[in-house]
């Protein structure tokens, strides 16, 4: 007979947006706080940038160049091949280095651009046929669930992902993605921003119920609704997620004719309908990306090449 057996408490306070301190542990992530040096202090650690499924990623300054840098420990374990313990003074991991594309001598970090560049994989449609998506639920496109051959995923679904990473680079936070969210949550979420979906997904959608009414209003007396369910709108999010954390922080605040124009950009970017979406081209002409993100953009390459 197979006797369930309960999991340990877990042992840490819950927090948000944080890593698993459960994964500090040998070939796991590698303990690093403000202030501590590497490299012989060269490198000294002055803010977490984020954190993955591998690694954390710190910015650091180095004290000889008197530049920032990012600093990803990348660690790998230690195992003998027979399986036996390691020797004293043999450390349970190693951090590996970073490979530039050609060799140490002809490289050096300030050769690199990092650059944030996919949505959990990358294909060419016109050589492979999806009608799945492996990107994070966050950021992944209604129709990746609704979805049926002859018709696939193409370039309309990066559009989505990119609206939803531009909302998360400026709020530092998911567009949606509620606490603890299942995939219904994310989608009712989605519905609840930018209204009932098409008929045909609206239909398939099972769970529908569990959240909304069939005329697509928010059902406050379905028995599965989640606590937090309530109506939103563009305003409520921009204010809540963007506008007043800007002015709680002393950070420079959008003037009008910003918010307006990136909202009417992100509301092209988030149609139900992929077809309908704006293209590539149409985001680059948009008044937002002209007015405020190239010019920001420059700026910021000025201000690198001058240090």
């Amino acid at each position: 007979m197979v006797v369930p057996t309960t999991p340990p408490p877990y042992p840490y306070e819950v927090l948000e947006d944080v890593e698993d301190p459960q994964d500090y542990e040998p070939g796991g992530f590698h303990p690093v706080s403000i202030h501590d040096t590497f490299r012989d202090g060269r490198y000294r650690v002055v803010h977490k940038l984020g954190f993955g499924g591998y690694s954390t990623v710190w910015l650091a300054k180095d004290e000889q160049s008197n530049h920032y840098v990012a600093i990803k420990p990348d660690l790998q374990p230690v195992r003998r091949r027979d399986g036996q313990p390691l020797a004293p003074g043999v450390p349970p991991y190693v951090v590996t280095p970073i490979w530039l594309g050609h060799g140490k001598k002809q490289a050096t970090v300030m050769d690199t651009k990092i650059v944030v560049a996919d949505f959990g994989e990358a294909y060419i449609p016109a050589e492979t046929s999806r009608t799945y998506s492996n990107t994070p639920a966050s950021y992944a496109p209604p129709e990746a669930r609704f979805i049926e051959t002859p018709h696939t995923l193409s370039f309309p679904a990066d559009i989505w992902s990119l609206a939803c990473t531009i909302w998360e680079v400026l709020s530092h936070k998911p567009l949606f993605e509620p606490w603890a969210a299942t995939d219904d949550d994310i989608l009712a979420d989605q519905v609840d921003l930018l209204g009932k979906l098409p008929g045909e997904w609206w239909n398939k959608w099972n769970a529908r119920r569990d959240y909304f009414t069939e005329d697509g209003q928010l059902d406050t007396t379905a028995p599965n609704r989640r606590y937090d369910s309530v109506r939103h709108n563009w305003d409520d999010c921009f204010a809540r997620c963007i506008r007043n954390p800007r002015q709680r922080d002393g950070m420079e605040a959008m003037c009008e004719q910003e918010e307006e124009a990136l909202l009417a950009m992100l509301k092209s970017m988030l149609i139900f309908r992929p077809e309908r979406r704006a293209s590539a081209a149409e985001v680059l002409r948009s008044e937002w990306v002209k007015k405020w993100a190239v010019p920001d953009l420059e700026l910021a390459r000025r201000q690198w090449r001058e240090l």
